[in-house]
């Protein structure tokens, strides 16, 4: 939810906005990411996923700016949190 309020703020300077929350801001889901994200999520179940490369691309393309962008509130905020980048 943070994140989404940033990104909106990022997109439309002028704007107002108001977070309600019920609890304290930034705690539980709604102020971290869950777990991990990755560049190009592996669907082995999916029956085009090896031959539908344009696709894929743009998928990868899409998250590595996402990734970006996590990196960079990480950083502009000083979240204390373990950001590993793992290379490929």
């Amino acid at each position: 939810m943070l994140h989404a309020v940033r990104r909106y703020a990022d997109l439309n300077p002028d704007a107002a906005m108001v977070l309600v929350y019920a609890g304290r801001v930034g705690n539980n889901a709604a102020g971290r990411c869950m777990g991990f994200a990755i560049d190009l999520a592996h669907n082995p179940r999916k029956c085009n996923f090896v031959d539908d490369v344009k696709r894929n691309l743009d998928e990868l393309t899409t998250n590595i700016d996402g990734n970006a962008y996590l990196r960079s509130a990480v950083e502009q905020l000083g979240v204390d949190c373990l950001f590993l980048e793992v290379p490929q």
